[in-house]
């Protein structure tokens, strides 16, 4: 008779254990490191300033790297792979190439703006030409770039688990309203504030933490569309789970809508 042999898995070694759950706590404080990056983005002047920047891009390209360390040593892959998105990422990598070429001081003479030569004929000053006028702020936007970049690919590796999908979402929410409720008090309490700043700009409206009332009122915006995303979300299962039946729906949103009640033993 033919003998067959059954293989049988061996069960995990506490080795093994032991660095999946320190991978899981990595990837959960990742998560909840990126959640308070969003929070304080909007909190020194909704980020108005350069110095404000470059804190974001380091934040968020030191989380990017840690997450990226992480799954390398354990030779696991992305939640999400980079061909899913490969037409979005192929244009964010051709938009970054040629915001770094039009900074570049080494291209041809041709291609340069002609305000340098004009500059060099003025001033009698070799000056080091580029297709951009104002380098610094090209460099400014590729770094703005670059880090709205390293917060997409956190959310999208992390939020892949429809859980932490879902935090985020109120996570926004939550952070909007926390902003709104900041703005409302300053306006009426501490009225030509700004933080601990004077207000000299938009003194009739409620800006939050921001300077420019256009910027808040997007972000509030988000905010808005967050919180309501959260509620229909909400609606939307409690309808669900009671099937079909219009009567039920009703009782449903009712329900949902009054929250969770308790019942009370005599």
């Amino acid at each position: 008779m033919a003998q067959f042999e059954v293989a049988v898995a061996e069960p995990p070694t506490a080795l093994a254990v032991t660095a999946g759950r320190v991978e899981t706590t990595i990837e959960q404080l990742t998560f909840a490191a990126a959640i308070f990056g969003v929070a304080a983005v909007p909190f020194w002047l909704g980020s108005n300033r350069p110095i404000a920047w470059l804190i974001n891009a380091g934040y968020f390209v030191a989380l990017v790297l840690l997450l990226e360390a992480v799954w390398l040593i354990k030779r696991r892959r992305h939640p999400v792979a980079i061909k899913r998105i490969a037409y979005p990422a192929l244009i964010f990598a051709l938009t970054v190439a040629w915001i770094l070429i039009q900074a570049s001081i080494w291209i041809p003479a041709s291609l340069e703006n002609p305000i340098y030569q004009y500059g060099r004929d003025t001033l009698h000053i070799d000056l080091a030409g580029s297709i951009t006028i104002n380098r610094a702020l090209t460099e400014m936007a590729l770094l703005r770039l670059v880090t709205e970049g390293a917060v997409f690919w956190l959310f999208l590796q992390l939020g892949r688990s429809p859980q932490r999908a879902h935090w985020s979402v109120q996570a926004v929410a939550l952070i909007g309203m926390a902003y709104a409720i900041y703005g409302i008090v300053a306006f009426f309490v501490f009225p030509g504030t700004l933080l601990w700043f004077a207000k000299t700009a938009y003194l009739d409206s409620v800006t939050a933490t921001f300077i420019n009332r256009n910027s808040y009122a997007t972000y509030a915006g988000i905010g808005l569309i967050s919180a309501l995303a959260c509620t229909f979300s909400a609606y939307g299962r409690s309808a669900a789970s009671v099937g079909r039946s219009a009567l039920r729906r009703t009782v449903s949103f009712v329900a949902a809508t009054a929250g969770a009640a308790e019942v009370r033993r005599r």
